[in-house]
Order: C-alpha cells, then structure tokens, then sequence
C-alpha cells in the first residue's frame, strides 16, 4: 500500500523486497537511507521508521488504522 503526504510517496514492502529492490531507491549524487519498519512494543500495527536524505532525517511513527494508515513525524534533525 502507498500513502501520499504532501511532499514525498511512502511505499511500504517487505523485507525480502527492499533487499532486492534497494539500489533503484539510491543515487550516486543523492544519499538516501530508509530503514525497515520496527514494530513498537506492546502496540498493535504501530511501527517505527526513518529516513535519512545527505546531511538530514526524520523518524515517523506508522499506524494501521480502519481506514487505512496514519504517519506521524517523531523527530527531525540535520547533521
């Protein structure tokens, strides 16, 4: 399932995927991170997810909901 923000297309896919998949996510002049979902403790189809961009990131809090998936931002930071 994809979910659209305003600025940005989140696709979410397995693991097996992005490990196959994860060169067409990177550029030689843009280095991009995303890390796998993390299921956050004691909490029902809630995850943890962060994304990396050169010299600035953010970490999201992913929900599954009956209508379909929430994305919260965490944190930001640039380094």
């Amino acid at each position: 399932m994809g979910i659209q923000p305003q600025k940005y297309r989140v696709i979410f896919i397995s693991t097996d995927e992005y490990k196959n998949k994860t060169n067409p996510y990177k550029t030689e002049l843009n280095d991009m991170g995303l890390s796998p979902l993390f299921k956050v403790d004691k909490k029902k189809d809630t995850y943890k997810m962060t994304y990396d961009f050169n010299t600035w990131g953010e970490s999201y809090l992913i929900r599954k909901t009956k209508k379909g998936w929430t994305v919260q931002i965490l944190s930001m930071w640039i380094s």
